[in-house]
């Protein structure tokens, strides 16, 4: 192959460019980056079927010589840049019956920045299935980079959105919430007696919707913290996290006369330490607030003794449990499967489990039974 200078300030200095492949027995061809056909030697013109002479017909493009879209075969063009070869099939049959030709691909840059290809047929002439093949690995390769560059730049911009809710719901929202919780509070000592009845009702439903808003947000805030927060992976002892998160569930287990059995062999697990507390205060949390107001609640944590890598921990309780086929609405936000009346809850803090599951590559699934208890599985831990 002859040697080519692929700078593009030498073929501006060429006067004209094709003219120095005009009889070169090879097929060569210039494209610009949106698909033109700015020049093609006279073997170019004769194979692909145009046998005119002199200067090209005004905007002919690659897929008017070559089969395919512009927009793919530009595609197989770039990715041909990047391989360094490309196979392309022309419109017109072609004397030797065949029609499917293989180029080298040079790129033609201004700088850093690619503006022309040079394509020059390989001395091979029936090019491999295997050429077109690879071709089409590589564009889509390219394509899919492109998507998973586009996906992580949403995925930046959503944890600053989050960063910027996180702000929002500690400063502007608690902020005034507690100003109106004082203010009831104020109105209930200082002129609660003499008030009516429905009055200290009213002013009694206003200070429980404030409560709620606030367990709201709190919720919402945590839910926020396991989405955006930096993992800190480190090695935790499992039994010692069931511990410390049985001891902050102290006073409800003693209330509600709850038994909470713990098997010896937890083991450790990689995890962030503050995640997977949070994660295991919810479901224990969960099982003593969902417990059958007939018995007291009994909670069992172990590793599953049916998983032979030993990567599955088991919560399982005697409680409320669910409508197997509410499964599917269990994790998502604000969806709670308990009539509010019954249970007070904001239904996010299962959609954080399953946050801080995804975040760790683990999988959470549960398993229920109408009054007679629960059971959740987190899959995957190592």
């Amino acid at each position: 192959m002859v040697a080519v200078n692929t700078s593009l300030d030498h073929l501006n200095r060429t006067a004209p460019f094709v003219e120095g492949f005009e009889h070169y027995p090879r097929m060569v061809l210039l494209l610009g980056r949106s698909g033109e056909v700015i020049a093609l030697n006279r073997l170019s013109r004769k194979r692909l079927g145009m046998e005119t002479e002199g200067a090209l017909p005004d905007a002919v493009h690659i897929e008017d010589v070559f089969s395919g879209t512009r927009d793919r075969l530009m595609k197989d063009v770039f990715a041909g840049a990047t391989g360094g070869r490309l196979c392309l099939r022309g419109r017109a049959p072609t004397k030797e019956g065949a029609n499917r030709f293989g180029f080298q691909v040079t790129p033609l840059r201004e700088g850093t920045r690619v503006l022309r290809f040079l394509l020059t047929e390989t001395l091979t002439r029936a090019i491999p299935q295997a050429f077109e093949s690879l071709n089409t690995k590589v564009r889509e390769a390219n394509e899919a980079a492109a998507d998973a560059r586009r996906r992580h730049r949403q995925l930046q911009d959503s944890y600053q959105s989050l960063e910027q809710f996180s702000y929002v719901a500690a400063h502007d929202l608690q902020a005034p919430l507690r100003n109106i919780a004082t203010l009831i509070r104020f109105v209930e000592e200082d002129h609660g007696p003499e008030m009516s009845e429905d009055a200290r009702g009213l002013l009694g439903s206003a200070r429980d919707s404030a409560d709620q808003l606030q367990c709201l947000i709190t919720d919402l805030l945590a839910h926020a913290k396991s989405s955006a927060a930096d993992l800190n992976l480190q090695q935790v002892d499992l039994s010692s996290v069931v511990t410390s998160v049985t001891r902050n569930l102290s006073t409800e287990i003693a209330v509600t006369a709850a038994q909470v059995d713990v098997a010896p062999d937890l083991g450790a697990v990689t995890a962030d330490p503050v995640m997977l507390h949070q994660l295991l205060e919810n479901l224990i949390g969960n099982a003593l607030k969902y417990r059958n107001p007939a018995r007291a609640p009994h909670v069992t944590i172990s590793r599953d003794p049916g998983s032979l890598e030993r990567d599955r921990l088991l919560i399982r309780d005697n409680g409320l449990g669910f409508d197997p086929a509410q499964t599917d609405r269990l994790f998502t936000a604000f969806q709670r499967l308990h009539s509010e009346t019954d249970i007070p809850g904001t239904g996010i803090g299962l959609t954080t489990c399953r946050t801080i599951c995804d975040r760790h590559g683990w999988r959470i699934d549960a398993e229920g039974w109408p009054d007679k208890g629960a059971c959740f599985r987190i899959s995957g831990l190592r």
